[in-house]
């Protein structure tokens, strides 16, 4: 498959997750190197995406969108990443979604081109033996689907690929700071001079 033109794509930040192994922590507050994390983001997917959702799960949540970025609230917070993703596809307008949770440190420059080596309908990262299944190229068409697999009790993104039909893509170029999940990989980013702390 073709990459998407970034007039034709969508980027989905998945930022209304709790935090629980970080303590409770919102991720998307967190800093690295005097920007938080949700700012990196944003400026690393607006080279290949034309519309960027933030999606979050706290209605009164008073978290400042870098510019130009669009709110999406996950009404349904407590099913996991998947109801983010459904969130965020319900309010793209891009034929591609390119899908993203926000403790991403680092993304590939061209992760878009290289998921489009999936199928024929979009792909998954893998990154030598670990597979990232929210790290995702899908058609915002999918979202079809993926409600009858939520409504039919459906809760696991590995299970949510494979009934989307995405196919696992080895990235090229993927940060030693992929996600930033557990207080062990805030440690490792320590050590490589990459302070992160919550501004």
């Amino acid at each position: 498959m073709r990459p998407p033109p970034r007039s034709a794509t969508t980027a989905v930040i998945l930022a209304g997750g709790r935090g629980q192994r970080l303590g409770g922590r919102d991720k998307a507050r967190l800093c690295l190197q005097r920007r938080t994390v949700l700012d990196r983001l944003a400026g690393q997917l607006r080279r290949v995406a034309g519309e960027i959702i933030v999606v979050r799960a706290r209605p009164r949540d008073n978290l400042r969108l870098p510019a130009g970025c669009i709110r999406a609230w996950d009404q349904d917070g407590s099913q996991g990443p998947l109801s983010g993703l459904a969130a965020g596809l319900a309010r793209a307008s891009g034929h591609w979604c390119l899908c993203v949770p926000v403790d991403c440190a680092s993304l590939p420059d061209n992760l878009p081109a290289q998921l489009a080596r999936g199928s024929h309908q979009g792909g998954y990262a893998q990154h030598r033996d670990d597979h990232y299944y929210l790290h995702a190229l899908l058609p915002r068409q999918s979202r079809h689907r993926l409600a009858t697999f939520r409504r039919t009790g459906g809760r696991s993104a590995a299970n949510a690929c494979r009934t989307l039909q995405l196919a696992p893509v080895s990235i090229v170029g993927a940060h030693t700071a992929w996600s930033i999940n557990t207080p062990e990989e805030r440690r490792r980013l320590h050590w490589q001079r990459k302070v992160i702390k919550r501004c």
